[in-house]
């Protein structure tokens, strides 16, 4: 068994992340879930929600009124939104897209996205996942549409 690694990218940032709903030891304790290769992304991502959860986040709200769409999690300030993405390449834009429309709404003020980094995914050989570098990679093509503070976060470890 060993601890996450993460690699850590803010994008479009005007103030400091971390001084913001204590992200400094959230990231702290993703980095002690302890991992090997037998545990299912599943279980990762029940256990990034435990963190979300002891933090006093909302887990799983709809994205705005009458809607049914959800996102991971988000700050009970409503500040902060969340998408733990550990799956399909295919569901980045729709998480991205659901963060923009709750920050054009001004239901959060910034979000948080926390996906596998490339590296980890090819020792784990899945296949068209969301990786930390091909979202910041699309992030960047797309910001003139993706406009919010957001900070990514990408697990890793090597066995």
């Amino acid at each position: 068994m060993k601890n996450f690694n993460t690699k850590n990218f803010d994008y479009n940032f005007i103030e400091t992340y971390s001084k913001v709903e204590d992200l400094e030891n959230i990231i702290y304790q993703i980095k002690k879930i302890q991992v090997d290769q037998s545990i299912s992304s599943t279980v990762v991502r029940n256990k990034i929600y435990d963190i979300f959860e002891k933090k006093n986040f909302i887990i799983k709200p709809v994205i705005g009124k009458g809607s049914k769409l959800t996102i991971s999690a988000v700050s009970r300030k409503k500040e902060i939104g969340v998408c733990i993405q550990l799956g399909n390449a295919s569901r980045l834009y729709a998480d991205l897209i659901k963060l923009q429309y709750m920050f054009n709404e001004q239901y959060i003020k910034r979000a948080i996205f926390i996906c596998f980094t490339r590296e980890h995914a090819k020792e784990f050989k899945y296949q068209n996942i969301v990786s930390f570098e091909r979202a910041i990679d699309e992030v960047n093509t797309f910001k003139s549409i993706i406009n919010m503070p957001i900070h990514f976060i990408g697990l890793d470890t090597l066995f």
